[in-house]
């Protein structure tokens, strides 16, 4: 460490003095030949000399007197200028740190049972009293032999003991792991157990484990299954994992359902495999306006599944989709038929007669209510010859094909 006296009242300029114009060269050395620094000086330039400060170790103080220049190790005048180079050695004033800082007791031995005594490097000792620790059991006692309580002195190490009573009854704590107090052999998740013991030897029902155990289950690849939920078990110990609920599919009928008999459905987990079964019962399904049976009094829809009839509605028929099935004669009725739109109901009714008499006086429509294209023909009663006129004839060919060209017309209309 190299620093100048900064106080000195003629420092200037950057902490130099100058008294002339020529130039030296100066050189600094440790006392081991290293060199510290090197300057050039102006010849009468005020030489700054090296400064240390004092130092320690554990005992003693070092304090810096000066520099000696003629090796007789005491300090000598160092002059302000030279032209030469200086070489010198630093010296130092041995001395105990107690006599400035107190005395320092770095041993400490027993005397007695009572006091022990410290002493400083100096020489000095001082006598004191132990201090104690709170003592530790050193032998636990049993309900036959006394135990032993110890206590230490934090400056010296010295010991004294004194007894504890026996117990009343056995003490399980003390710990021998040995098979003798084998309680349990090592598991997935503990160490081997023994039975905390007296000092007598007794064994107690509480275990301990020895050192630290590392839980490392081995869990079967096979699911285990109830109805809520599927889990691993682990094969050493029989710990399971976390359970979890059943991931399934849809349900798929494995026996229908009739109106007389609950039908049966399955599931499966998607994770496990596990079957969830159950009972549903039959419910009726329809086609919407699909009407499957008819009869007289109307028609029905039919549950896809069972048969069974549903609603009953009334018939629709349209008055021009009559058809004619048998065509009547003179003698013999004729007949037609007319079919429900929904279900397809087939209703049948008799044509009249057309009668013996070939005299044709009336022809008029059928009643509507009962079809379209049909017409009804009434035989003449007035007739002078019995029979029909040729006049008579002709306006039956005539008026039968228009009537029919009539009710096939509004047939037509109809269904467009």
């Amino acid at each position: 460490d190299v620093r100048w006296d900064e106080n000195f009242p003629g420092w200037r300029n950057e902490n130099r003095v100058f008294y002339g114009n020529d130039w030296i060269f100066a050189s600094f050395s440790d006392d081991q030949g290293n060199t510290l620094c090197n300057q050039v000086f102006l010849a009468a330039q005020v030489i700054r000399q090296p400064w240390t400060v004092d130092y320690l170790d554990e005992t003693y103080r070092y304090v810096f007197e000066g520099y000696d220049l003629d090796g007789d190790g005491k300090t000598d005048f160092l002059p302000a200028t030279s032209t030469v180079s200086i070489s010198a050695t630093a010296v130092y004033r041995k001395e105990y740190r107690c006599i400035t800082e107190g005395h320092r007791y770095s041993t400490c031995i027993k005397t007695d049972d009572a006091q022990h005594q410290k002493s400083c490097a100096c020489g000095t000792t001082l006598q004191e009293a132990h201090s104690w620790t709170a003592g530790s059991i050193t032998k636990q006692p049993t309900h036959t032999v006394p135990g032993i309580q110890t206590y230490t002195c934090m400056e010296c190490y010295a010991t004294k003991h004194s007894e504890i009573a026996t117990t009343p009854d056995h003490m399980f704590n003390v710990q021998i792991a040995t098979d003798a107090y084998l309680a349990a052999e090592e598991s997935c998740d503990h160490g081997k157990l023994y039975y905390w013991s007296c000092a007598c030897g007794e064994k107690g029902t509480e275990v301990f484990s020895v050192g630290i155990h590392i839980v490392r289950h081995e869990y079967a690849s096979e699911w285990s299954i109830d109805d809520q939920g599927h889990w691993h078990v682990c094969t050493r110990c029989e710990q399971t994992d976390e359970k979890s609920e059943h991931l399934f599919g849809n349900w798929t009928v494995t026996e229908q359902a009739t109106p007389t008999q609950q039908g049966t459905q399955q599931r499966t987990c998607q994770t496990c495999g596990y079957q969830q079964t159950e009972q549903f019962t039959h419910t009726h399904t329809y086609y919407q306006n699909k009407l499957d049976k008819g009869d007289e009094n109307g028609h029905y829809a039919v549950c896809d599944e069972c048969g069974a009839l549903g609603e009953q509605g009334a018939h629709s028929y349209f008055d021009g989709d009559w058809i004619t099935v048998k065509e009547p004669t003179a003698t013999e009725e004729g007949e037609r038929q007319i079919s429900c739109v929904f279900c397809g109901f087939t209703r049948s009714e008799k044509i009249p007669a057309l009668g013996t008499d070939e005299t044709v006086q009336n022809v008029k429509p059928v009643d509507p209510n009962q079809g379209g294209n049909m017409v009804q023909i009434n035989p003449s009663k007035d007739s002078g010859s019995g029979g029909c006129s040729g006049s008579s004839h002709s306006l039956f060919t005539i008026l039968i094909p228009l009537l029919g060209f009539f009710f096939l017309a509004k047939k037509k209309h109809f269904e467009s």
